[in-house]
């Protein structure tokens, strides 16, 4: 690959003692790019915020605060430029995070029903509704039930993968021997758990290979049941009989990310 080529890739802040080649960057108001660790307005002296604050002090509006829950530090879109701020934001959740949590990995992003992908798809299903009739009678059944319809809107999908977001950095391991950092993401299983027919809950996350019987143990001492009866885990089904999970089986063939378990006295 040719030399100019490599240098196109990223942009080098432009602070002026700051060698860093972001390849995520992120222009101020100031029309400038900037490294994650010099995009707050303080850390470049940025004129455009420092005139600002001392025009008009009383009024000045408050700052965006990053989506991840408990973290109050600005998002990234908060300093950027008017017309830069859709770029601030996370490429596949569309959410903005400050720059400590603004990659995917950080904030356990899921993708959002409004991703490049998903709109590449539409392109493609109106041509060939357009060229071919394709896809009419689908378009007909689905206008004859719009409950269903409504149910998987992209604002209620998203509003789903935000609470299923939270949830994850709400969790905590339900084995103390289970550190974040040796467990990868993609093999916990997020659960909420309850104890008989009470509404307190607690949430965890779990080896998806855990058995059941094992998690029983693990979340019983965790939300400290006293098993003095034969006791089972069951997923809660929300009014309907709750399941009673295999003991021998593993989590991740009984239950679904996010499900409710409950502890119950057989």
């Amino acid at each position: 690959m040719a030399t100019s080529a490599m240098l196109d890739v990223g942009r080098q802040c432009n602070q002026s003692n700051c060698h860093q080649v972001d390849f995520l960057p992120i222009r101020c108001s100031c029309t400038a790019y900037f490294c994650r660790d010099h995009i707050t307005p303080d850390a470049h002296e940025c004129p455009t915020h420092v005139s600002s604050n001392t025009s008009s002090p009383s009024g000045a509006q408050p700052l965006d605060r990053c989506s991840l829950e408990h973290c109050e530090k600005p998002s990234l879109g908060a300093f950027a430029a008017e017309e830069a701020k859709k770029d601030a934001l996370c490429t596949r959740c569309r959410l903005a995070f400050c720059a400590e949590h603004r990659y995917p990995d950080v904030h356990a992003c899921t993708p959002s029903s409004g991703s490049e992908h998903t709109r590449e798809n539409s392109k493609a299903r109106a041509l060939l509704t357009k060229h071919f009739g394709v896809g009419t009678a689908k378009t007909a059944t689905s206008s004859s039930t719009p409950s269903a319809s409504s149910s998987t809107s992209p604002k209620s999908v998203q509003v789903k993968k935000v609470e299923m977001m939270k949830m994850r950095h709400k969790a905590v391991p339900a084995d103390p021997k289970d550190k974040p950092a040796s467990v990868p993401a993609a093999t916990r299983l997020h659960v909420r758990v309850r104890v008989e027919d009470g509404e307190d809950e607690r949430i965890f996350w779990l080896k998806k290979t855990t058995v059941a019987g094992k998690a029983l143990d693990l979340l019983a001492a965790a939300m400290k049941v006293k098993m003095t009866s034969p006791t089972g885990l069951f997923v809660d089904q929300g009014g309907v009989d709750s399941n009673k999970l295999d003991n021998g089986s593993t989590l991740a063939s009984q239950v679904e990310e996010g499900d409710v378990l409950r502890i119950r006295t057989l």
